[in-house]
Parts: C-alpha cells; structure tokens; sequence
C-alpha cells in the first residue's frame, strides 16, 4: 500500500465510489486525520467575520465527531468498525472543508456585502456532505441509504444545535 492509498480512498469515498471499509485499519491514521481536520476548521472559521471564538465550536464538532460513531456502532454491534468509520467521517470532512475554502475565503473578503455563489457553494458542500456521511454510515452500520442520510442529517442538526447552545 503507497503513501497515497488512503487519499485516494478519501477522494473515492467522497464520490461514494468506496466505503469506508476501504480505509486501513490504523489508530495513527485516525489521529493524523482527527487533528488535520480539526486544525483546518479552526483556521477556515477564524476566517469568517464572527466575534465568537471558534475554538470551543470546533473542539465540540470534534468531539461529537468522535463520539457519535462510537455509540452507532456500539448500537448496531460493530464496535470492530470504529477506526475505518470514523477515518472516514473526519478524512472527508477535512476534503469537503478544502473544497469550501475558496467560499469562505470570498465571506471573508467582503463581509458587509453578500457574496451570492460563495453561499451556494456552501450550501452544495453542506449537501454534499450529508450525502456522503449517510453512504458513509450505510456501509459501516449495514443500514439502507435514506434510514443513513436520515442520521446523517440528525448529525448535522444536533451540531448546529449544540453550537448554537455555545453561543
């Protein structure tokens, strides 16, 4: 296996061409990816004209991203799925959070004005994004596509609550 195969897994994951089963069974590759996606969401929401401190909001995403496959799994009895699955959450998080930098990067330069394709692109990576945590969930829990996205969309509704409770 090349340096690479696990990208290249990622990328195929992203475009629900691999699940993460694909991913190598490797704690170190789950810590490389859990801290590569949680620097660059703090430094991609540092860039967004907020007063609040992200730091709080991306430890809680992180956390929420480490526990909530853990109990799923634990739920549906493949605790033995944890490594690859949650690989797999938090290495294409990190892919979709670069594919959205350059909308960021335009909210960040014109704050006072909307920036009208920077919030669709948003939004396509939002929806993107649940897309591919269902397929991700589908293949790691053994469940069907729309019961996955329905979790998947639960997940992204419980963040934006709980972020929403911090201020």
């Amino acid at each position: 296996m090349t340096t690479l195969a696990p990208v290249e897994t990622l990328l195929r994951l992203c475009w629900f061409q691999a699940g993460p089963q694909d991913l190598p069974y490797s704690r170190s590759l789950l810590a490389l990816l859990v801290a590569a996606a949680t620097a660059l969401s703090l430094a991609s929401l540092q860039m967004l004209p907020d007063d609040a401190n992200p730091l709080a909001s991306v430890l809680m995403h992180t956390l929420l991203g480490l526990a909530t496959p853990w109990v799923l799994l634990y739920l549906r009895g493949r605790r033995n799925r944890y490594v690859q699955t949650t690989s797999a959450m938090f290495g294409t998080s990190l892919l979709l959070t670069l594919v959205v930098l350059p909308a960021l990067m335009a909210l960040a330069r014109s704050p006072a004005e909307p920036v009208v394709w920077a919030a669709y692109w948003w939004l396509a990576v939002v929806i993107w994004s649940i897309a591919v945590l269902g397929h991700i969930l589908r293949h790691a829990l053994e469940l069907s596509l729309p019961i996955a996205v329905g979790i998947a969309l639960l997940y992204y509704g419980v963040s934006i609550y709980l972020n929403q409770l911090m201020g």
